[in-house]
């Protein structure tokens, strides 16, 4: 990947998900390391509440998003919502990103 540029075709994108995310550096430290090791992703934030999520869940399901990243106050919200969740994050009732398999 060049500097600045990306290749579209076959770019995954890897949402940043809470509320609220408008002062989150994160995803420009994701989109720096994607660029630095030349994976076709891009990170973006995007505002969602927890009355939200099942909607959100099942839109990245059918545009085949790989996972996201959650932020509160969506890290337990979203235990319910999941087909698998790892013993640590049960223990913890906090989850911080999902990987979707096969959408």
């Amino acid at each position: 990947m060049q500097s600045g540029r990306f290749d579209s075709h076959g770019l995954a994108i890897l949402p940043l998900i809470g509320s609220p995310v408008s002062a989150t550096i994160a995803p420009n430290v994701y989109n720096r390391v994607f660029e630095e090791y030349g994976i076709n992703a891009i990170s973006r934030p995007f505002e969602i509440h927890p009355d939200q999520l099942s909607e959100f869940l099942a839109a990245a399901r059918l545009l085949r998003i790989p996972g996201f990243v959650l932020t509160a106050p969506l890290k337990s919200a979203i235990i319910p919502l999941l087909d698998e969740v790892d013993d640590v994050s049960r223990l913890f009732n906090s989850v911080n990103f999902v990987r979707l398999v096969d959408g």
